[in-house]
């Protein structure tokens, strides 16, 4: 394999020594490791190079026999790993070998998501052990490999969740909660963007329904009502009641308790504007949804997004890094730039040009192009130039 001991000792100024540990220790241990080694067992071997790394080896040795002769073994033990049927999680035997193994490591990334998302082809909402196989990846896959897990194989079955989600504040007993549960017990997991994105098109939509239809019974016990909304209020984290858009709907429900109290006789939309707004966001997600699935199918067999029509499959990706840093990215009614639609992505106007495959940002008095990276600048230079005005 062209590998050889030849300087991997730190020093050759001792030959007899070289000899010695070569013959009767390190030969040995790559014998052992290719061929005995348990890689489910990790801590012994790490013990033993990190004493042998002080001791006789230098640092830069001992990471060089981890890369040639543990990698590989890690390596057969991924391809051989079952995410359904081993009881012992790949995550307490791959990574405590990360901070040796560095970048080297990302070549297991590929074969590890991809049985990841075969093992959850099945997997229902209700199964929380999805969740304690999935979260320890999250700060070792990079955010875009991440994002395609999520797209592909956990949100469109949360968005299912919550349709199957029953509130009703007068007949609680017909209610059917449990799913809200299974999808905010993924909030660590799921950027907040994305996570407020599901609870926006597949929750509130039917909150705010089943509170105007509390509120519109006659002879309703307003401070009952009040208990019930403060009942699902701390159903949310705290990082959720201060996003933006969870406030936003939040403010919804007190606004139409403060008109019920105050005998405004207006309690907002009817129940049956807030059904058809709740069918309609639902089918909005389910779209997006689908979208980012196909997009993450491709991305995972390696092509490249040629089969979608090019306009499209960039503004997918701009909105899927909007939501991932946390910002609005929608369209301004009426605005367009040489013929193409003008877009808000936070504070920035931009337009996706799908003959020049590239964005183009308004920049000072000029259409420049940019990088999502430049995009998220630009807003955020905006935001500073803001606040330094007031």
């Amino acid at each position: 394999d062209g590998y050889t001991d030849g300087g991997i000792f730190g020093t050759d100024t001792d030959d007899a020594v070289y000899g010695l540990v070569s013959e009767s220790v390190i030969q040995p241990l790559r014998r052992a490791i290719s061929n005995n080694w348990d890689p489910k067992s990790p801590e012994p071997l790490l013990r033993f190079f990190d004493n042998w790394s002080t001791s006789v080896l230098s640092t830069d040795s001992v990471e060089e026999l981890q890369v040639r002769c543990v990698l590989p073994v890690l390596e057969r033990a991924v391809n051989d790993w079952n995410p359904l049927t081993d009881p012992v999680p790949i995550h307490q035997w791959l990574h405590p070998w990360l901070p040796s193994l560095g970048t080297a490591a990302s070549s297991l990334w590929a074969p590890i998501r991809h049985k990841l998302t075969n093992a959850l082809s099945a997997w229902h909402p209700s199964d929380t052990s999805a969740l304690g196989l999935l979260a320890p990846w999250r700060s070792v896959f990079d955010q875009r490999d991440w994002d395609a897990l999520l797209t592909r194989s956990i949100l469109p079955k949360l968005q299912y969740a919550l349709q199957t989600v029953v509130i009703d504040g007068v007949d609680r007993a017909n209610q059917s909660l449990e799913p809200m549960g299974w999808v905010l017990a993924w909030e660590g997991c799921i950027p907040a963007g994305r996570m407020t994105h599901l609870l926006e098109s597949g929750f509130f939509p039917k909150f705010h329904a089943a509170l105007h239809a509390y509120l519109s019974t006659p002879g309703v016990d307003l401070e009952e009502v009040t208990r019930w909304y403060l009942e699902w209020k701390q159903a949310f984290s705290e990082d959720l009641l201060a996003h933006e858009r969870v406030r936003r709907q939040i403010n919804m429900a007190l606004d139409a308790m403060n008109r019920a109290t105050t005998g405004d006789g207006n309690l907002g939309p009817s129940l049956a504007e807030q059904a058809h707004a709740a069918h309609t966001a639902a089918k909005a997600a389910k779209e997006a949804e689908r979208r980012r699935v196909a997009e993450a199918e491709a991305e995972r067999r390696g092509r490249k997004n040629d089969d979608f029509d090019a306009d499209m499959s960039l503004r997918e990706a701009v909105e899927a890094f909007a939501e991932a840093n946390d910002l609005a990215f929608m369209p301004k009614p009426g605005r367009t730039h040489e013929g193409l639609q003008v877009y808000s992505f936070g504070k920035v106007s931009v337009v996706v040009d799908s003959a020049g495959e590239m964005l183009r940002a308004s920049v000072g008095d000029r259409w420049a192009p940019v990088s999502l990276d430049q995009l998220l600048e630009a807003h955020k230079a905006k935001l500073r130039a803001k606040s330094k005005a007031f």
